[in-house]
């Protein structure tokens, strides 16, 4: 019985845990996608956005792997240097979206 309760209630914690990491990726996702957007039409990046994906990325740390918050950071860095770069233009856009 004990075993039973014991293999349940890890089950039960492991689902948690991918719940938490699916939300977290989920909600870095929408905002790297927003900034990365915001970033490409101007040339000053808004810093509360850009300490609200660092959150992310620090709350990454701590429940995902290594290849993961890697990967978040590219992504970090990729905006910060289209914010550097200059505006693009809309039709310049729909030739990267393509």
């Amino acid at each position: 019985m004990y075993h039973a309760l014991r293999a349940h209630a890890l089950t039960e914690h492991r689902f948690q845990d991918r719940s938490r990491r699916q939300k977290l990726y989920k909600a870095f996702i929408e905002e790297a996608s927003r900034l990365y957007g915001d970033a490409m039409s101007c040339d000053q990046p808004d810093i509360a956005n850009l300490v609200g994906i660092s959150a992310k990325i620090s709350r990454m740390r701590i429940l995902s792997s290594e290849p993961v918050v890697d990967a978040a950071e590219r992504v970090a860095r990729t905006i910060a240097e289209v914010y550097r770069g200059p505006d693009r233009a809309v039709a310049e856009l729909r030739n990267m979206l393509s």
